[in-house]
């Protein structure tokens, strides 16, 4: 059962809160659970890299790696990596949790259980991240926008080009049919003596 309890978004949690040593249980509950958990996939150093990096073995040179996708998790928590994919996308912790971190996180995660001080600045960082999605929104409804008018812009180029190319076949066709030479033909319209060959 989820409780309606107002938790704290996880990324302003790692960048203020686990930096406190009496945090750590949280953190440690987290990557307890993401460790061993991942689809196999390796890295491998490329043969432009291998030229200037010594080791062979990719662990040497690159770091361990996990993408989380929390926005394809479809809300159900079962496992102990669903439950903490639930509270870092929906910002819910069962009251019966027994994964490890979050049990811990519904202790010192609570909104109400914040100082004054940490709940002014957790509301301006809900405030910052509002304002730069607000943002964001706004400046991709005016690319749409721009791109629509210079794609009528375009299109209107484009349809006058085509249709000064239609007059000339036209024009030409007819001097044609009227038995001038496909020379004089070329001269007046502009089209190559293929093109009129052709009509």
């Amino acid at each position: 059962m989820a409780v309606n309890n107002k938790y704290i978004r996880f990324d302003w949690v790692v960048k203020r809160m686990l930096r406190d040593k009496a945090n750590f249980a949280v953190l440690e509950g987290l990557i307890a659970v993401f460790t061993g958990v991942h689809t196999g996939d390796q890295l491998k150093v490329n043969t432009r890299e291998a030229d200037e990096i010594k080791m062979t073995v990719p662990e040497d040179v690159f770091p361990e790696y996990y993408i989380v996708r929390v926005n394809e998790f479809n809300d159900v928590a079962r496992t102990p990596i669903e439950e903490w994919l639930d509270y870092l996308k929906n910002n819910r912790i069962k009251d019966d949790t027994s994964t490890p971190g979050l049990k811990e996180a519904r202790q010192r995660l609570l909104y109400m259980t914040m100082t004054d001080a940490e709940r002014k600045a957790y509301d301006a960082h809900m405030d910052d991240i509002m304002v730069q999605n607000d943002v964001l929104d706004t400046v991709k409804m005016e690319g749409r926008a721009e791109g629509r008018i210079e794609g009528r812009a375009e299109g209107r180029v484009e349809g006058r080009a085509e249709g000064r190319t239609e007059e000339k076949i036209e024009m030409a066709k007819k001097m044609k049919a009227m038995g001038m030479a496909i020379e004089t033909i070329s001269q007046i319209s502009g089209l190559t003596a293929e093109q009129i060959e052709q009509l």
